[in-house]
């Protein structure tokens, strides 16, 4: 169902849109490629694919979810995982494989 929201309506909690906005918020304050202070944007959208899908591994497996809240991470409050990963954790994987992989795979079909 759509809904419209007037701009006069104060943006607190409150607000049907503050969650979306509070989460793009976030997105461009902790993603280097959405921070507007030069043009140094991503030009790739594979690139900002990547980058925005670690940044979500980190938001939900690494970081705790509140500042008051030091032991829980979103994913342990989802049930997802059973502790807090490590950052070293989080890259242990290689999550995109590379170029050359992706040619290798392709030549191989």
């Amino acid at each position: 169902m759509h809904q419209k929201t007037h701009s006069s309506v104060p943006r607190s909690y409150k607000n049907p849109l503050f969650l979306i906005n509070h989460t793009f918020a976030m997105l461009r304050d902790n993603l280097s490629r959405l921070v507007r202070r030069n043009w140094g944007a991503s030009k790739k959208r594979e690139k900002l694919e990547s980058h925005l899908w670690i940044y979500v591994a980190w938001r939900n497996y690494v970081r705790p979810i509140t500042n008051r809240n030091h032991t829980q991470t979103a994913a342990m409050v989802a049930g997802l995982c059973p502790r807090m990963l490590e950052v070293t954790d989080l890259l242990a994987v290689r999550m995109f494989e590379t170029k050359r992989a992706q040619r290798r795979a392709a030549e191989s079909r």
